[in-house]
């Protein structure tokens, strides 16, 4: 059972790595203009054309809302036929959505980083952007549960808009129409209207993203510390600003040509702002220093309590089949196995497609799956996958070269959305 938990690890892990490189691959290309379709998107006549498109706000919208409503509605009815015994009012209902990490959240909203539990100040291992934003929004409708809810939702429709809007330039209108469905049917979807981070970090990473592709590097430095401060993966757009900064301004190539004036200019004009996404990451650390005289206490707390530490994905890999071969139960149901297929179709779209992906994008996929497959004991990484949008960008640019591909891929992902939103409702160790 070891040596095929160990084989099995060893073909996705170098199916993954094979796939990071090509990211690789294609910002040499595009550095050296062996690469030309992105090159033309980002040049001086054509970006402003695709930025000049009418994005269909409110369609866009009318849709975020109307799945999410389509979500509460089926989440609602699962809840009445499977749990409910008596009375089920909107305030036990809501209350559904408040799971797992729910609690430490909803804690932080309250009491801030202060809250104590067994006299330690756990929640530490959260980033604050959510439990803010829950807090201010609490003082309005008088329930944190409530307000937790509103505030995923209301990101969730942000980030819709501004996953399309990227979508369509570096793609077409119709990928980014299928991106959007594809995202909102993804078998974790449901998340984003849930008492968790995802839509608020999706958001932010969205925003920076659709910022670095303008060049606005004031607005990208703005909603890179914002997305530093809702996960620790989102100061990962920090890498994808400096490929595309490197990509798009050649700094090496004015320093080989000693092209001193313009290196200076464009380094202190808009280099300086990729840096200054640091600060979303500092204030967290600097957080943990004023609460528990150690900017890195969160470690502790996440190996003390959360029972978890980093480490290398092979690793984390080999213990997920290991734990899938070991005890085919509930558990590698709800988590192990989703685990592994998703890293499986992630690494195959990045290899099969890396042609089509522009390097900020596949590098900061790379990096974001590198990170979010590091833990010890990996249990939310459906979770984090739904917020990977570059591959949905792959996803959706693949299903629509075919009809029958996107109409299956949405049947299939709208059934596994039932199916593992209701084993949240019901409790299941969906997380």
């Amino acid at each position: 059972m070891e040596i095929l938990a160990v084989a099995c690890s060893t073909f996705v892990s170098v199916l993954f790595f094979a796939g990071f490189a090509l990211t690789f691959v294609k910002f040499y290309c595009e550095n050296t203009m062996a690469e030309s379709r992105y090159r033309l998107l980002e040049g001086a006549a054509a970006v402003p054309d695709c930025l000049r498109k009418k994005t269909p706000y409110g369609k866009i919208i009318l849709f975020a809302v109307g799945i999410r409503l389509l979500m509460m509605l089926a989440g609602l009815m699962i809840c009445l036929i499977f749990q409910s015994d008596g009375a089920f009012n909107l305030e036990a209902f809501v209350a559904q959505w408040h799971k797992w990490d729910s609690t430490g959240y909803t804690n932080m909203a309250k009491e801030g980083y202060y809250y104590l539990e067994d006299g330690e100040n756990i929640l530490l291992v959260f980033f604050p952007l959510y439990s803010i934003c829950m807090r201010v929004f609490a003082e309005l409708t008088g329930n944190y549960y409530i307000s937790g809810v509103l505030v995923s939702v209301l990101c969730y429709i942000g980030a819709m808009v501004y996953i399309y809007k990227l979508a369509s330039i570096e793609f077409s209108e119709r990928v980014a129409w299928k991106t959007v469905v594809l995202m909102s049917v993804f078998p974790f979807s449901f998340f984003f209207g849930s008492i968790h981070t995802e839509s608020v970090t999706l958001f932010m990473m969205a925003a920076t993203f659709y910022y670095i592709r303008q060049h606005r590097w004031p607005l990208v430095c703005l909603f890179g510390i914002l997305s530093g401060l809702s996960r620790m993966v989102g100061s990962l757009v920090a890498v994808a600003a400096l490929v595309e900064y490197i990509r798009f301004y050649r700094p090496f190539d004015d320093l080989k040509h000693k092209n001193f004036r313009k290196f200076w200019q464009e380094a202190v004009t808009k280099f300086i702002f990729i840096p200054l996404i640091a600060i979303g990451g500092l204030i967290y650390l600097g957080a943990n220093y004023v609460v528990a005289g150690n900017p890195f206490q969160f470690l502790e707390y996440q190996q003390s309590v959360w029972h978890n530490t980093t480490q290398f994905l092979p690793v984390t890999v080999t213990s997920l089949f290991r734990w899938t071969f070991g005890n085919f139960d509930t558990l590698a149901g709800c988590i192990w196995i989703p685990e592994i297929f998703l890293l499986i179709l992630v690494s195959v779209f990045m290899i099969a497609r890396w042609r089509r992906l522009p390097s900020m994008y596949g590098i900061f996929l790379g990096c974001y799956l590198l990170i979010s497959y590091a833990a010890s004991t990996l249990l939310s990484a459906g979770r984090y996958l739904s917020i990977a949008f570059p591959f949905f960008f792959l996803l959706a640019d693949w299903t629509d070269e075919k009809n029958s591909r996107y109409e299956w891929t949405v049947i299939i992902s709208a059934l596994f959305l039932g199916i593992y939103l209701t084993a949240f409702l019901l409790n299941r160790q969906v997380m």
